[in-house]
């Protein structure tokens, strides 16, 4: 004996054959108008199954697919219920429930408002979008003409060959559709439904099933529609005129505030040239001052004590520098970049190139007076300049050794060199290795300074004639030279 299934079983579908709990059907002779019935009112009519059984009559979903009817279980265990004669999950044009519902169904009060209006219960259905705002008052009412006729699950194709399901539909006497209605309770329409019911050429309401079933005289809310404007004419032009004030407001605002900024800026520079213009008088009088009282002392202080103010002040640093141009330190740096005031300073005392700016440490005319009152000031000249032979050639020709400050390309310049070790032999050392090793030049140190010699490369110690002028100058420096000169010399 096969198993049986309890109430609880049918309520939920199969993979097999999927069950639909159908609230309501539709019963009543074949062509004729259908009825609707319950499984429970079903059960107790006799003439009516007798009716169905002899296929006089039919029982059909609300799509028109047939049903047959299953008694309740004499222990109570199966309650009755509808279920679809044949398993329409698998056919191609499937009950739309199934499609639709799932295996769940219908909610009762889904239905009872999709069918409201096709019972037309008032003498009219009238369509209305209320204004969101607290007047009451109505945007927009569309009534349903009474000769439009009302289908529930209305199949619309889409231009792709794919289909939707409506709730519901009013055609109008030539077949067109012209108004479609869907209905929220548990959940509102899809996006992509929504979207494409939205794009249609037919009218289009979405209501919610508490507002149907609460309607008074016919009238329908409407919670969603193709334009979806929610303002009323008075309401709209109230809050119009409500943002237009605020509008003025916020640029009178607005206007007020730049008026302030304004003249709040007006004050401030007022101001500021104000004190601007006192300090420059105030300024003006100190320098006139200090001015005459450098004047009155002679010049005996120090730029080092003095203000800001005197140490930018181009007379005062002029006159200092004049008398010690190492005075120039205490300059400001605007000064320090001014050529006639270096000029001055270097005048004095060379070495005030020091205190120059990076610019005039590149200025071959300034550099040149510096390094002629002070040869020294070399190293303070730009790199450029001490690759310069025309600056460098006077320097090394009076003191050799300051070959050290010059480029590295004119320490292998070899006549750079020689005017250098000619005046003094120990300006070999700075001389490049390359040069350190030429005989001549060698010559040329060791016969200036005898100390030279250590600075030449081992790779003159088997030079005869050097060994033989240097040998005969000062026998001490004969472990310079190899061992076969130093016998050939004994």
């Amino acid at each position: 004996m096969s198993k049986r299934k309890s109430s609880n079983e049918l309520d939920r579908p199969t993979k097999k054959k999927p069950q639909l709990l159908i609230p309501v059907a539709k019963y009543g002779k074949v062509g004729s108008i259908l009825k609707d019935i319950t499984p429970d009112e079903y059960k107790d009519m006799k003439e009516v199954q007798a009716a169905v059984k002899s296929e006089e009559s039919c029982i059909r979903c609300s799509d028109g697919h047939d049903l047959v009817f299953r008694n309740e279980s004499k222990d109570g265990r199966r309650r009755a219920h509808f279920a679809h004669k044949h398993d329409c999950h698998n056919c191609s044009d499937g009950c739309n429930y199934i499609k639709k519902y799932g295996g769940k169904g219908e909610s009762p009060e889904h239905l009872q408002a999709k069918l409201w209006f096709g019972l037309r219960l008032q003498p009219r259905i009238v369509f209305c979008v209320e204004c969101e705002q607290v007047c009451g008052n109505y945007i927009r009412t569309v009534e349903v003409p009474k000769d439009w006729t009302y289908k529930t699950e209305q199949r619309l194709t889409m231009t792709d060959g794919e289909y939707i399901w409506a709730d519901g539909a009013f055609i109008d006497e030539s077949g067109v559709v012209q108004l479609v209605v869907e209905v929220k309770h548990t959940h509102g329409t899809t996006d992509d439904k929504l979207k494409w019911l939205q794009n249609q050429a037919f009218e289009f309401f979405e209501v919610n099933a508490k507002d149907v079933q609460n309607s008074c005289n016919g009238v329908v809310p409407i919670i969603n529609q193709k334009n979806d404007h929610r303002l009323c004419g008075e309401c709209e032009k109230r809050i119009s005129e409500t943002l237009d004030a605020q509008k003025k407001h916020d640029d009178h605002v607005r206007e007020a505030e730049v008026k302030e900024a304004m003249a709040k800026k007006k004050h401030d520079d007022h101001v500021r040239e104000t004190l601007k213009r006192e300090a420059e008088e105030k300024e003006a009088k100190f320098l006139e001052a200090k001015r005459n009282e450098w004047i009155s002392w002679g010049y005996k202080h120090s730029l080092a004590s003095a203000s800001c103010n005197i140490k930018n002040n181009f007379a005062c640093v002029m006159k200092s520098v004049k008398q010690k141009g190492l005075e120039l330190q205490w300059a400001s740096d605007k000064l320090k970049g001014d050529k006639e005031v270096v000029m001055a300073a270097i005048a004095e005392n060379g070495y005030a190139l020091k205190f120059a700016s990076d610019a005039l440490k590149n200025d071959k005319e300034l550099v040149m007076v510096a390094v002629a009152h002070y040869g020294r000031a070399l190293r303070f000249a730009s790199d450029t300049l001490k690759g310069d032979k025309e600056v460098v050639m006077p320097v090394v020709t009076r003191e050799g050794r300051l070959l050290e400050h010059a480029s590295d390309e004119l320490k292998n310049d070899k006549e750079v060199v020689m005017i250098a070790v000619a005046q003094n032999g120990r300006a070999l050392q700075y001389a490049s290795d390359k040069l350190k090793g030429d005989n001549e030049v060698v010559k040329a140190a060791v016969s200036n300074n005898l100390i030279a010699l250590q600075y030449a490369t081992k790779t003159l110690c088997n030079d005869k004639d050097l060994a033989k002028m240097v040998l005969g100058m000062d026998i001490r420096t004969i472990h310079f030279f190899s061992v076969q000169i130093a016998l050939d010399y004994i």
